[in-house]
């Protein structure tokens, strides 16, 4: 099928999608994980780091729940599309690739960030009710959605989802191990690429591989970092986001491809 968008169409797939999750089993996942934390509730109610205004204790939990969670349920997201069996149910469906492309990817971001907010905050009065009865009053401090660090720990997430969610589409087995191993052999090509280019035009400023020579001239970047340039980052920044969708798009289409040959 060709990949015009249909609102309506669309409106389907996503429903369709969404009854694929399985209520039953997103429920006990949700309840196993509400047990976990609670048992680090009780086993912290009472110290510093509980009852600190924008508890780092309320924050972690949630960071394991938005990033560990977020990570390996969107690996997960496309595994109908690599099952033997399934992928032909898959590919039956009434709807172009761009209609399950965004559709997949509203459910594993902005979709699942939504219902780890509401979970956390669900568990949160609960765990602390459990927490005043067995520890003598005593709570842990709320998770502050309008903190610093809440924010950025999104932002966080819907960055690293970007790389797992391509992994899901290009990866048939395991894709969370391999999109991680990717990500580092990338990160690390990238580091390496750096640090040469740097050797080479910065060649004088060293006296060994790692050692700079104090005599030499300074290594000096503060210049990338000036109010005029800003923009420029940013738009390297949202050009590098965009590519990584479509290394994602280009591995949906190869997908559907090959499932049809």
């Amino acid at each position: 099928m060709n990949d015009i968008f249909d609102p309506r169409r669309f409106a389907r797939v996503l429903l369709n999608d969404l009854l694929q999750l399985q209520p039953r089993r997103v429920a006990f996942a949700s309840l196993g994980l509400a047990g976990l934390g609670l048992l680090v509730y009780l086993a912290n109610v009472g110290t510093p780091v509980a009852q600190a205004e924008g508890s780092p204790l309320a924050l972690v939990q949630f960071a394991a729940l938005l990033l560990l969670g977020g990570s390996i349920f969107t690996s997960m997201i496309f595994n109908d599309m690599h099952h033997p069996l399934e992928r032909y149910h898959y590919l039956m469906l009434p709807c172009s690739n761009l209609e399950r492309f965004v559709s997949r990817y509203l459910i594993s971001a902005p979709l699942y960030v939504l219902y780890a907010i509401v979970l956390y905050k669900v568990f949160e009065i609960g765990a602390n009710f459990v927490c005043a009865l067995l520890r003598e009053g005593r709570v842990v401090a709320p998770l502050d959605l309008g903190a610093t660090g809440f924010i950025e720990l999104v932002k966080a997430y819907f960055f690293l989802h970007l790389f797992v969610f391509g992994g899901a589409i290009w990866f048939r087995s395991h894709a969370l191990l391999k999109t991680m191993f990717a990500g580092f052999v990338f990160w690390a090509l990238f580091g390496t690429a750096f640090f040469v280019a740097v050797r080479l035009f910065y060649r004088d400023a060293f006296i060994s591989l790692f050692e700079t020579n104090p005599d030499g001239p300074y290594l000096n970047f503060e210049f990338l970092f000036i109010d005029g340039v800003v923009w420029l980052h940013k738009l390297l920044f949202a050009a590098f986001l965009a590519w990584c969708l479509f290394l994602a798009w280009l591995g949906l289409k190869d997908h559907e491809v090959q499932g049809g040959l």
